[in-house]
């Protein structure tokens, strides 16, 4: 007997100026995150959103792209964009899904380009760069 696998939803936040615009598209394999991450209280922000991610590795698309748009993140979301892409690591090791992330940073915005490169020396994910306008 055949289960029927359920639709998982979308997920869509709103930028404000403290925390970033989240739109997580399951069918889609996409994962975009953009403007600035400071918010009063980080793990209670995200934590929907680590959940959805988890809920999203169980059944993935055949290809997640996870695109980072993102102009500035303060240390406790550096912590949690450290899991966020530790789980999608994962997903690429296990062969469930081919990861790839496109970090945009803006010109001369060398921090957030560093940032990237260290994500990127610390997971074996298919790593692209762009600049913001």
């Amino acid at each position: 007997m055949s289960e029927l696998k359920s639709k998982m939803s979308d997920f869509e936040l709103s930028r404000t100026s403290g925390s970033p615009g989240v739109m997580l598209k399951a069918e889609a394999g996409e994962l975009k995150f953009t403007g600035y991450s400071i918010p009063r209280e980080t793990d209670e922000f995200y934590a929907p959103i680590i959940q959805w991610i988890k809920r999203y590795t169980s059944s993935p698309a055949k290809e997640t792209r996870l695109s980072m748009e993102m102009e500035y993140m303060d240390n406790s979301s550096r912590k949690v964009f450290t899991k966020i892409i530790e789980l999608l690591k994962e997903l690429g090791t296990n062969g469930d899904s081919k990861v790839s992330v496109v970090w945009f940073s803006k010109q001369g915005s060398d921090d957030m380009k560093s940032l990237g490169q260290k994500f990127q020396s610390e997971t074996d994910l298919d790593f692209s760069y762009a600049t913001l306008d």
